[in-house]
């Protein structure tokens, strides 16, 4: 199941987000690469037995930043056909989408403008084989979560509820965190990724992560990828399986992660863990 499926059904749902099913080839495919350089580059973490290691999170990484330059820049080629939908609705209804489209665009091209400079880096780093600046931290499981995601994003608040960046304020540079919930050699695997050292509010985000009980991990992580991940799946039979009040708990977090007016994220958005969303341990960490 998928939020991100949700999202294209929600003028069906009368604007209610609700995850939809999805095939898993659907749910693994990526289109950003052509074929034959997707299966070069990315075979040291798709084939075999992986290692988890600086260089395989650096890979998972690249992906994940390139999946969100390519659906950023496919939104924004979206932008034109939004602003005709509201035809024929009344004034007050058109100004406030307008509104809304004005705003939402500009933040587009503002994360637009982020993602191509943060490929840059990325991509001058992969072909010189340098990773002296890059940053990362893993954690493996010791079984397989029901959530997989992949993105990155600009860390607002931690763990601990602490306020790390505002973002939309002014035209300052944001830290920026890649992060990865896969499965690697039958295991799931959390890992973020970023460029920049200790003294980055990235930094400081992962240190937060690091100081929760390993019990709590795959809540965490789980939570994490609902509140900032549009390419987020889970398996349908836990979905389903979870009691209504988890669930609309999940689907609030969801919609803070579109921005919807509705559910604005607070400075607790990862603070708060009010339900186990799973209790696997943690078997290593990197």
């Amino acid at each position: 199941m998928s939020s991100k499926a949700g999202i294209e059904d929600i003028f069906e749902n009368g604007g209610s987000l609700e995850p939809a099913e999805i095939g898993v080839r659907s749910a693994s495919t990526f289109n950003g690469f052509c074929s034959r350089h997707d299966t070069e580059l990315f075979r040291p973490v798709e084939n075999g037995a992986v290692t988890l290691s600086r260089e395989s999170v650096f890979l998972l990484t690249f992906r994940a930043i390139a999946f969100e330059l390519f659906t950023k820049r496919a939104a924004l080629k979206g932008v034109p056909i939004q602003r005709e939908l509201d035809s024929g609705t009344p004034f007050f209804i058109q100004a406030a989408i307008q509104t809304r489209l004005h705003y939402s665009f500009e933040g587009m091209k503002r994360g637009l403008a982020d993602l191509e400079r943060w490929k840059d880096r990325y991509d001058i780093a992969l072909r010189q084989g340098d990773l002296s600046d890059f940053s990362v931290y893993a954690i493996e499981f010791d079984d397989v979560l029901p959530v997989v995601a992949c993105g990155a994003f600009h860390p607002e608040v931690d763990f601990d509820g602490s306020q790390l960046q505002i973002l939309g304020r002014g035209s300052a540079d944001f830290d920026h965190v890649a992060f990865n919930l896969t499965t690697l050699n039958g295991v799931s695997v959390a890992a973020f990724g970023w460029l920049g050292g200790s003294d980055s509010q990235v930094a400081s985000f992962v240190e937060s992560f690091k100081r929760i009980p390993n019990v709590e991990k795959a809540t965490a992580v789980i939570q994490l990828a609902f509140e900032h991940l549009e390419n987020t799946y889970m398996r349908p039979s836990w979905w389903r399986a979870m009691p209504d009040e988890w669930r609309n708990f999940a689907l609030e977090k969801f919609r803070s992660g579109i921005g919807q007016p509705d559910a604005e994220r607070g400075q607790d958005a990862l603070a708060n863990r009010p339900y186990p969303f799973s209790t696997v341990g943690v078997r290593s960490t990197l």
